[in-house]
């Protein structure tokens, strides 16, 4: 039944991602600001205790704390938290897609955003919500996931957009 729920919502969610994110944010360079922020050299990490914020292109993202795993003068993993964290897109269509949840970890290898807690999905199509989803990068799903069978998924659809 699990297996089936996931299934379906992974599904029904790859309907949210018709319209993605301008290619050309992808060739744009990334700036990272954060406030007290400490690097590690030794563990290539920067913690940043008060905040961070990303932009690439058009897309944005604020976190109230931040971890960044670097090596070899690449991002290999951003951790970052908030009540809730924003991430913020313009899409291919001319949209915006604002995605809030507690918690937003990339993995650069993976090319996957994994988010957590509270997590609210709005485009130009509607509004999906859940506790746990993923999204893949270069397959342009977004999957909800989760070993709890009471996690709840909700989606709605704006008309005309489906």
């Amino acid at each position: 039944m699990k297996r089936m729920q996931n299934l379906a919502a992974s599904i029904l969610l790859t309907l949210t991602a018709t319209s993605w994110a301008l290619d050309s944010d992808r060739k744009q360079k990334i700036t990272l600001d954060g406030g007290g922020c400490v690097t590690n050299q030794k563990t290539y990490k920067t913690e940043c205790p008060n905040g961070l914020v990303i932009k690439q292109g058009t897309m944005k993202i604020k976190a109230q704390y931040g971890l960044i795993s670097h090596k070899d003068k690449g991002i290999q993993m951003i951790k970052m938290t908030g009540v809730p964290a924003h991430f913020e897109q313009k899409m291919e269509s001319g949209e915006v897609m604002v995605i809030l949840a507690k918690q937003m970890d990339y993995a650069k290898e993976e090319e996957k955003i994994y988010l957590k807690g509270d997590v609210k999905i709005t485009s130009d199509m509607g509004t999906t919500t859940g506790q746990e989803m993923e999204i893949n990068l270069l397959t342009q799903e977004i999957s909800s996931v989760s070993d709890d069978p009471e996690q709840q998924f909700h989606m709605e659809i704006v008309p005309d957009n489906d």
